[in-house]
């Protein structure tokens, strides 16, 4: 199985749809979950992004 590890970066224009590369990150949000790709992401990150 495939996976990916989401960053901080990622989470910030994912969750932002006025960010530049917002459409980008919804894209790629959208593949990973049609393609059955592991999403990981560590509590560094989570916790970055609610700082």
């Amino acid at each position: 199985m495939h996976s990916v590890l989401l960053d901080t970066s990622f989470f910030i224009r994912l969750l932002n749809d006025e960010d530049a590369l917002h459409k980008n990150a919804k894209d790629y949000f959208k593949y990973f979950l049609e393609s059955d790709i592991i999403l990981k992401v560590s509590t560094i990150s989570i916790a970055e992004y609610c700082c």
